[in-house]
């Protein structure tokens, strides 16, 4: 599915590389940055920022492989169309 401003192959790979960073920052959070008065709590605060980059991972390499997969496309029907 499309969306009507969300067209072009390259706002894909760009949304995936900006979601990649974000999802760098979350990691770097839950490494470095966040407190917690023993370890158990750390260890399950953690695995939360962890899990959530996870998922923002996934889809931003989803979203990236797309807009790959659209500059693909596109140079191959430019290549038929020749």
């Amino acid at each position: 599915m499309r969306l009507a401003w969300f067209k072009k192959p390259r706002l894909y790979i760009l949304v995936g590389l900006v979601g990649l960073v974000i999802c760098a920052l979350l990691v770097y959070i839950a490494e470095y940055r966040l407190d917690a008065p023993d370890g158990s709590t750390l260890l399950y605060r953690q695995s939360q920022w962890v899990f959530g980059a996870l998922i923002l991972s996934i889809l931003s390499i989803a979203a990236l492989g797309g807009g790959v997969w659209g500059i693909v496309q596109e140079r191959r029907a430019k290549q038929l169309g020749k």
